[in-house]
């Protein structure tokens, strides 16, 4: 990945209704011509990186927000061909992916991107996910870390150009004679851990190189990087999504977003949705969000700039110089939103 002091890029723009959970009718609708002509977009503009988000199951109600997902780890084969400088992550599902095959596809994307690829490592923590992959358990939170540590540490014995085969018993993977060759070019392959509880991120300051989590206000944020940067046994970086709702003025910008996210919202989906985190032990996140609905529809909790190029500028700015590494952006229409943020904003952010 670039060394940029502040890295921007996009984040779920493989997933029909991108963030957002709204009956309007101009919500993203993610097909190949559009998510091409975006990632020429964004790798020709200088854009940092590209992150798609991992979905198997939608979240019902009306609008069946996610329906259409591309998959993560074939979206960033085929878009290394036709990108040349950004970087290229897959979405991956511990529960739902061996690490065997995520080490030897990702190995391949690596050879052929010239290593322009990472990993976005998540542990799962949908129902009806779960039930479509025949997964029968519920894990608490520290369990599901428990498990993906052992899943990390093969996978990382696989990339590892100094171990040939290995063997591995633990209490959920067996591996006997597990190999991967070639192997991953280990100088630029970044892992990314999506995490918000206490447990998830202490499991991303432990072994990942950035943690993406999501934070509630700009007032406090400086101080909560700093404390999950002073307690990561890694020098982690951490990325933030933040969704932009950017117009020509703030009022028309705060109509917008009323509009499509109250006016139109899909209530059944957003529940569904705030059901599977209380399901999957995520308490703290869903109480949060349960009290917030409307941001569930506009952002899927993410915080969200809404208001003028000055305002979202100002912002970005804070956020910046909150100690946040990166921001993962997303748009409620991705190919209009980003095309306006591209012409009128992104020269401004390369200025701080």
């Amino acid at each position: 990945m670039s060394k940029k002091k502040f890295k921007l890029g996009l984040f779920a723009f493989n997933a029909s209704s991108g963030s957002t959970i709204t009956n309007h009718k101009k919500k993203w609708r993610a097909n190949t011509d559009k998510i091409i002509k975006l990632a020429k977009e964004a790798d020709e503009c200088g854009l940092d990186f590209l992150l798609p988000v991992a979905r198997w199951s939608d979240w019902g109600g009306s609008s069946r927000p996610h329906r259409n997902t591309f998959e993560t780890l074939s979206l960033a084969s085929a878009l290394s061909m036709i990108t040349k400088k950004i970087y290229l992550f897959s979405t991956i599902h511990a529960n739902y992916i061996h690490p065997i095959i995520a080490a030897k596809t990702l190995t391949s994307i690596s050879r052929f991107s010239n290593n322009r690829i990472g990993m976005n490592f998540v542990c799962g923590w949908n129902k009806e996910e779960y039930e479509m992959f025949n997964v029968d358990f519920n894990l608490s939170s520290s369990d599901r870390y428990k498990y993906g540590e052992e899943w990390l540490k093969i996978f990382n014995k696989l990339i590892n150009p100094k171990i040939d085969k290995f063997s591995f018993t633990g209490n959920y993977f067996k591996i006997k004679n597990g190999q991967n060759f070639p192997k991953v070019l280990n100088k630029n392959f970044v892992k990314i851990s999506a995490a918000f509880s206490k447990d998830g991120r202490k499991f991303a300051g432990k072994h990942f190189d950035v943690l993406l989590t999501m934070f509630n206000n700009l007032d406090s944020l400086k101080k909560t990087n700093e404390e999950l940067k002073n307690k990561s046994k890694k020098r982690i970086q951490i990325f933030n999504p933040v969704h932009l709702i950017v117009k020509k003025s703030k009022t028309e910008a705060e109509e917008f977003y009323h509009e499509y996210s109250s006016k139109n919202q899909d209530t059944k989906a957003v529940d569904n949705f705030i059901n599977n985190l209380q399901w999957s032990n995520k308490k703290i996140l869903a109480s949060y969000l349960k009290q917030l609905k409307q941001r569930v529809s506009g952002s899927l909790g993410s915080f969200t700039i809404i208001g003028d190029k000055k305002s979202a500028l100002e912002q970005i700015n804070s956020i910046y110089k909150s100690k946040t590494d990166g921001i993962a952006m997303t748009f409620f229409d991705y190919s209009k939103d980003f095309e306006y943020f591209r012409k009128n904003i992104l020269h401004e952010i390369r200025k701080f």
